[in-house]
């Protein structure tokens, strides 16, 4: 299954979407989202622009998130916690700019045809170590139209359309034309696949505070307000309220379909980047909860205070340093698992297969 982890040897372990190795939970998620997108057909529009001549990132633009003292992690007195959670500390963020979205398909897909994977001044050192052993020419999910089996789209012994010369994705058991997913967020692409972007973008991954900022924080003084004015975000509110204002992006209302693609709400398929504006942050980013993981810069390591869980050591310590955080959950991610906007997960840098993870930029 396109999300479901396969064994694996390499230490440190890897950890993949479940919250443990092993990933009973992730397993059932999974299968489940698999049976559900097989039985449902994708939210693909036949008339969707190319995935060359898709929006760009202009589109939406960015968000502007006033700089300040903020706090992250868990309150001593939450009621449900993980080890990596602990504890609440203070940070101090500058202003930065952030995309409204995640980077697209087709915005992913011209890196691809600017020659970005074999641009070696694009990557890093550990990137282009991963990129060459891997044999990586694109994402793991598209294929090329060579080897697409001549035009045929899958979908259960039917067709989809498209010609012979699209690429295709893979999606579970169906292989979409790329242009009718052209504004899909880019998924399962590797942190270092993502820093090669940014290098190529003229762009940068947010980190993990800046993230967590952009989907639950608030101007101060604006607390209380769902989404300030650009007038509004002058004077006393030009500065970052140093706590989150919300559990989620757009208030407390609980999860809902108009509000995030998690928990198989929109059949295991995911939706355009653009789409369920209802969901918005007070600061305009849009789909900060489900419809893909998102990668941040931060390296994994411990919070001030972390003291490991017992008897449960392997929640976080054997992935201290060699981890990314990602952050937001994705279209099948449980609601109980997402907790908001504060669940911290962590996966290694070449997750690739068993991952719907892509990833918003920030402004240099």
């Amino acid at each position: 299954r396109l999300a479901q982890a396969e064994p694996r040897t390499a230490s440190p372990p890897v950890r993949t979407e479940g919250l443990k190795a092993g990933g009973t939970v992730t397993s059932f998620v999974m299968q489940a989202a698999s049976h559900s997108a097989a039985a449902a057909a994708p939210s693909v529009a036949k008339d969707a622009p190319a995935a060359d001549q898709a929006a760009d990132d202009s589109e939406l633009g960015d968000a502007s998130v006033p700089g300040g003292t903020f706090w992250l992690g868990a309150p001593r007195d939450s009621p449900f916690v993980l080890d990596c959670e602990k504890w609440e500390h203070s940070v101090s963020l500058s202003p930065f700019h952030i995309a409204r979205r995640c980077v697209s398909v087709a915005e992913f897909k011209r890196f691809v045809d600017a020659g970005g994977y074999a641009q070696d001044a694009l990557w890093s050192h550990e990137g282009l170590r991963w990129k060459r052993a891997s044999g990586a020419l694109h994402p793991w999910t598209w294929v090329p139209a060579a080897e697409a089996g001549g035009g045929v789209d899958c979908d259960a012994g039917g067709q989809l359309g498209g010609d012979a010369t699209e690429w295709r994705m893979r999606w579970f058991d169906r292989l979409l034309p790329l242009p009718r997913v052209a504004m899909w967020p880019v998924s399962h692409v590797t942190w270092y696949e993502a820093e090669a972007y940014c290098a190529w973008a003229g762009r940068r991954l947010p980190t993990e505070a800046e993230w967590e900022a952009a989907c639950c924080g608030a101007p101060a003084g604006g607390v209380g307000v769902a989404r300030p004015s650009a007038d509004a975000m002058r004077g006393e509110w030009a500065s970052l309220a140093p706590r989150k204002a919300s559990p989620y992006p757009w208030g407390d209302a609980r999860l809902q379909a108009h509000l995030a693609n998690s928990a198989l709400r929109h059949g295991g398929v995911l939706l355009d980047a653009h789409a369920l504006p209802d969901g918005d942050s007070r600061w305009g980013c849009r789909q900060m909860i489900g419809n893909v993981w998102e990668w941040t810069s931060t390296t994994l390591l411990p919070w001030p205070g972390y003291v490991m869980d017992y008897p449960y050591r392997e929640q976080s310590a054997p992935w201290f340093g060699s981890n990314k955080v990602a952050r937001g959950g994705c279209f099948a991610t449980p609601d109980t698992v997402l907790r908001g906007g504060e669940y911290r997960s962590f996966y290694h840098p070449t997750e690739r297969p068993e991952v719907a993870i892509g990833f918003r930029t920030c402004a240099i």
